[in-house]
């Protein structure tokens, strides 16, 4: 499994772009057409805190989603409508009843940019391994929350990104809120390198290390054994000789849930969704349409690494970029 690792120039290039999309919105998810020049509700304040103990209203295999939030404002503007993003991170087996450390808060919100017009809830799961399921419903707790302490309506402008696992976390925690009927008001879901159709780590490397656990391999194995990774792996190396295609929990999430239950991505009105790939492994910058794939690799003829195009024809990756 593999978690994104942003350094700070990238981390402030993705919420200035996420800032410039949140000004582009307006409305929320409801479809509902108000006014886009500023909220007639008293304004709640926003401060920079930790908010601990957000669980999820419902349990799944005989437990809860759990975690906290640290709260970063930003500046806003009476006239104006204000501005909300919730960043969910990604895969975190070794992260197990987690707790806010002291200086979290602020080491989280100075790595922000300074004169942002958007207030930013960073949510932090207290098991970064747990069921998709739990965590989900933590982040609709969190959203549910939010919603009610800041008086959030469509007027105001939401935007939820989610990193790695986080956005196959927050794309579920949104259509179990679209399926229950419940009014989210998000604007913009934007997920970054997320495995919306699951993840691959090849078999071999998960039985060699299975193999060799007294070597080493138990390390290794930890990430592959939690409950979230044996969801997003297309294939485990539990399986064994079995001809399925993929595993139970994989079923279950995917095929059972995302796909046949909730219909496969948030559909609500007025919302907008974008799903960005990870890009080109070459460092060289490109601007690629909605739905346009690339391949990395070496040319058999020339024997050099390059980059291609692909032309025509569908593939899980661009049916994720262009919906």
């Amino acid at each position: 499994m593999r978690t994104n690792k942003f350094n700070i120039l990238t981390r402030l290039l993705i919420l200035s772009a996420l800032a410039l999309g949140l000004a582009a919105c307006g409305g929320g998810g409801s479809g509902s057409e108000e006014p886009s020049t500023g909220n007639n509700i008293d304004p709640i304040i926003v401060k920079q805190e930790v908010v601990d103990n957000i669980s999820s209203a419902d349990s799944f295999n005989g437990a809860f989603g759990e975690g906290f939030v640290h709260v970063c404002p930003g500046t806003e503007t009476a006239s104006q409508p204000r501005n909300f993003l919730f960043k969910v991170h990604g895969f975190a087996p070794n992260t197990v009843n987690r707790i806010p450390k002291t200086g979290e808060l602020e080491k989280a919100c100075d790595s922000l940019p300074a004169d942002r017009n958007y207030h930013v809830f960073e949510a932090r799961y207290r098991n970064g391994g747990d069921y998709i399921q739990r965590n989900a419903g933590f982040i609709r707790a969190l959203l549910d929350w939010a919603v009610t302490k800041y008086k959030i309506t469509t007027a105001d402008r939401v935007a939820v990104v989610g990193y790695s696992m986080g956005g196959i976390v927050s794309r579920y925690a949104l259509l179990s809120m679209q399926t229950a009927g419940i009014e989210n008001k998000i604007d913009l879901y934007v997920t970054v390198d997320s495995p919306h159709y699951g993840a691959y780590t090849p078999i071999g490397v998960q039985t060699i290390a299975n193999v060799f656990a007294d070597l080493g391999g138990n390390e290794a194995l930890k990430a592959a054994d939690s409950f979230a990774a044996r969801q997003m792996l297309r294939y485990h190396y539990t399986q064994g000789s079995s001809t399925q295609t993929w595993t139970n929990d994989f079923q279950q999430l995917y095929i059972d849930e995302l796909l046949g239950a909730f219909g496969g991505f948030p559909t609500a009105d007025g919302l907008r969704t974008v799903a960005v790939s990870s890009g080109r492994s070459d460092g060289q910058l490109v601007s690629p349409a909605p739905g346009q794939l690339y391949y990395s690799g070496i040319n058999r003829t020339t024997k050099r690494y390059t980059i291609a195009k692909r032309s025509g024809g569908i593939s899980l990756l661009s049916h994720a970029l262009s919906t």
